[in-house]
């Protein structure tokens, strides 16, 4: 059987196990290994993923707090993070209220 995805928006995908990929419109290279990377995607969050961050201050906005969650969730550096183009660091950021919402149990499999 075949993944399921859906299109969020333009370069935003929903992947059947609840995580997200974003397409970089500027790709950007593993700091470790140089390879290129030119999708990120961010996996559902566990409470251990969470302590590190001060979730007021990301709710507010707060870049470092932002680059800390998308760095756990998108197995990335921070350094790597900092790497980011500004818009591709925009649209992943927003995306990742999406993955903090409950999937009702009847809405496990997309």
């Amino acid at each position: 059987m075949a993944e399921v995805k859906i299109d969020i928006e333009d370069g935003v995908t929903l992947n059947e196990d609840g995580s997200i990929t974003v397409e970089l419109t500027e790709p950007i290279y593993r700091a470790s290994t140089k390879e290129r990377i030119e999708a990120v995607t961010l996996r559902r969050p566990k409470v251990k993923d969470i302590v590190d961050v001060d979730t007021r201050k990301l709710d507010e906005g707060d870049l470092t707090q932002a680059m800390k969650l998308i760095s756990t969730l998108g197995e990335l550096t921070m350094e790597e993070v900092g790497e980011l183009g500004v818009g591709d660091f925009t649209l992943l950021s927003r995306q990742t209220p999406r993955l903090f919402q409950r999937v009702p149990a009847s809405k496990k499999r997309l």
